[in-house]
């Protein structure tokens, strides 16, 4: 009997009678071993093409809100407008669409109130103004009412900046000047500012000496008069006032005429 001894990996195939020399094997055309002594081919391997995920973008946090948003309504939009090609989602359409309607609704009434606190802020500092200068005002108006008085001075609800300086007399309005005013009925009176003084009062007549009549008590030391008659001479004179009990000597009258 004749025994074959075949080792895989190896290049020669020997034969065990010793009577025949050792026959090498060689390989056919189809890269096998020759049809008497030969490895079979291995069968083919049938690769399946492979199916690749796709990725989608799910996360929308880093964007701004108006950029969410408008992701948000785009996946809106997709899904209402191809319902059937995307069934059973975990969140409902109707649900995920409310909730967008809250973003947007949330979203435009953010930018109209960041409009009108922009509109409040611009204003601030003139309405301050505004209101600074009439508590300037009506404080010299009160200090000047209240005079040495902290008692009553506390009750207008100013604070009290110090003790009350020592009382000093006030003194007579200097370089009291009146011109024609810019329209009928009109003068134009200024002087100077009295020390100490809260306020000025002035009053007009159509003497010098006699008939003088209150016309106004004002904190500034200028004034338009109004209400004159026309074509006449008008004679005014002014005073500081300090308080209800503490005024000041009356100017010297200073006459304009009356256009």
């Amino acid at each position: 009997m004749r025994l074959d001894i075949f080792a895989a990996n190896s290049q020669y195939l020997v034969n065990s009678n010793p009577n025949n020399r050792p026959k090498m094997a060689s390989w056919d055309t189809n890269k096998n071993w020759d049809s008497q002594q030969t490895w079979d081919a291995l069968p083919a391997q049938v690769i399946l093409p492979r199916t690749k995920m796709i990725t989608l973008i799910t996360g929308i946090a880093s964007l701004k809100p108006a950029d969410q948003l408008t992701r948000l309504t785009a996946v809106e939009n997709g899904l209402t407008t191809n319902a059937a090609d995307f069934p059973n989602l975990p969140v409902p359409l109707a649900t995920y669409s409310a909730k967008v309607a809250q973003v947007a609704t949330n979203l435009s009434a953010i930018t109209t109130a960041e409009a009108e606190l922009k509109g409040l802020r611009l204003a601030r500092p003139i309405l301050l103004s505004e209101a600074q200068g009439m508590y300037s005002q009506n404080g010299s108006v009160v200090a000047g009412i209240c005079g040495d008085d902290a008692v009553k001075a506390v009750k207008s609800g100013y604070q009290l900046a110090a003790e009350a300086a020592p009382i000093v007399s006030l003194g007579q309005v200097e370089s009291l000047a009146a011109t024609t005013g810019d329209n009928a009925g009109e003068m134009d009176v200024q002087h100077n500012p009295v020390p100490g003084a809260a306020a000025y009062e002035k009053e007009v007549s159509d003497n010098p000496l006699t008939g003088w009549v209150h016309y106004s008590t004002t904190t500034t030391s200028s004034e338009t008069i109004t209400g004159q008659p026309s074509m006449t001479i008008r004679w005014v004179r002014a005073r500081a006032v300090r308080g209800e009990n503490d005024k000041g000597p009356w100017s010297d009258p200073a006459k304009a005429l009356i256009a």
